[in-house]
């Protein structure tokens, strides 16, 4: 009998309630994560992942975000319904963060010894003497040097890179069970970029911590992840092992991402192949057809007689899609 997953989500919805109407990022969204896992959430820009990342936070837009159905289990305890005292007990303990700018995350009127210490005091009763020795060797963990002295210091006075090592010591302060990551490399370099990615690998497998990556950059995704979910208009449109689904695309939007990066092996004058068209907008009801349909090259008529189930073709992957995978490229 199989362990049950570190979390479970299922039939997940979100909805934001605006002036303008309600805008739906996260529509029946449902995928599970392992402990020592990691699962990459790619798509485009505008396409859900980040407000399905807050959802399994409670950190849903405020005004006007709600939970509209479904179930978020992490370590078996359901956290859609729980209330706000819950959600700050779980949140750093349990489950931990780290967003894509450290800048505005950190707060700049405060040493990031004063930052570090308050987790571990309040979730796991720490007094400050001991949470300042755990803050120091979590510092020099994450690779920040002169960790003791850092202590002092306020966050303006580290680089980007040290910023978002900060970000990731304190993220596992408390010693989460999964680590939700949104664009954690985006504002680096490409050295730091690299470096990052190296840490949380490292982080993963010694403390068997789940992670849960949110990005658009698929290098990103193959450097990390175990698997992939891509998502599209709020919904998952494929699934499956990372090198499998980057290898063999199996659903048209998966392969059009695939097609615009740039590759190193082609003509320096080659034009990047762009997707045309524009995602679908979330502040209106969903058709009821593929949502991608629009602007696939493979789309039919039944395509837009209903959308397609997600539905398994191969072990372990998954496509919402009618059209025989050989065909798509």
């Amino acid at each position: 009998m199989s362990a049950a997953p570190l979390l479970a989500v299922q039939e997940l919805s979100v909805r934001i309630e605006r002036a303008q109407g309600a805008v739906r990022p996260c529509e029946r969204v449902s995928f599970t994560l392992d402990a020592g896992e990691t699962v990459g959430l790619v798509g485009e820009s505008g396409c859900g992942k980040s407000v399905t990342a807050l959802a399994l936070l409670g950190l849903l837009p405020r005004p006007g975000g709600r939970y509209a159905g479904g179930s978020i289990r992490l370590e078996g305890r359901e956290l859609v319904g729980a209330s706000e005292d819950e959600l700050s007990r779980l949140r750093g303990r349990r489950i931990a963060a780290v967003f894509q700018d450290p800048g505005t995350s950190l707060n700049p009127y405060l040493t990031l010894g004063e930052q570090l210490v308050e987790g571990p005091m309040h979730h796991l009763g720490l007094a400050r003497r001991e949470a300042a020795a755990r803050a120091e060797a979590l510092l020099a963990r994450v690779g920040i040097p002169d960790a003791r002295l850092r202590l002092r210091a306020y966050p303006h006075q580290l680089s980007g890179g040290q910023r978002q090592r900060v970000m990731i010591a304190m993220a596992l302060a408390c010693e989460p069970a999964l680590l939700v990551a949104d664009e954690p490399t985006t504002a680096l370099d490409v050295t730091l970029q690299a470096q990052i990615l190296e840490l949380l690998q490292d982080l993963r497998r010694e403390r068997g911590l789940g992670v849960l990556l949110v990005s658009h950059d698929l290098g990103v995704v193959a450097e990390l992840c175990d698997r992939v979910l891509v998502l599209y208009g709020g919904r998952i449109v494929e699934e499956g092992p990372t090198a499998d689904v980057l290898a063999r695309p199996a659903h048209p939007y998966t392969a059009a991402l695939l097609r615009a990066l740039p590759r190193l092996d082609g003509p320096r004058a080659a034009r990047l192949a762009a997707l045309p068209g524009l995602p679908p907008a979330l502040d209106v009801p969903a058709p009821d057809a593929c949502r991608f349909a629009p602007r696939c090259a493979l789309a039919r008529a039944a395509c837009l007689a209903g959308e397609p189930a997600l539905a398994p073709f191969a072990p372990g992957r998954a496509r919402r899609c009618i059209a025989p995978v050989q065909e798509v490229t």
